[in-house]
């Protein structure tokens, strides 16, 4: 699961790429791809699940059932 926004410190281009080089993994990114667009590219690994804005009880659910959950950015001095 990769927790996104689609804001522009958000490595979701990254986590892209990256699930191109992983068939084998299931990438899930949330957050709504409209705020990127056109950015967001049409066609997508097809191991990548964008969910779009997803409510929180939802949210919460699935990142339980997830192997792994990356909160990736690329601002500055963040942890």
């Amino acid at each position: 699961l990769v927790v996104n926004r689609f804001a522009v410190d958000d490595c979701w281009r990254e986590a892209i790429a990256t699930a191109a080089l992983m068939p084998e993994a299931t990438f899930v990114i949330t957050g709504d791809p409209a705020v990127a667009m056109p950015a967001v590219p049409a066609v997508l690994p097809s191991n990548v699940v964008l969910t779009g804005l997803l409510a929180r009880g939802c949210f919460l659910d699935l990142m339980s059932r997830c192997d792994a959950v990356l909160a990736l950015t690329s601002r500055k001095d963040t942890l």
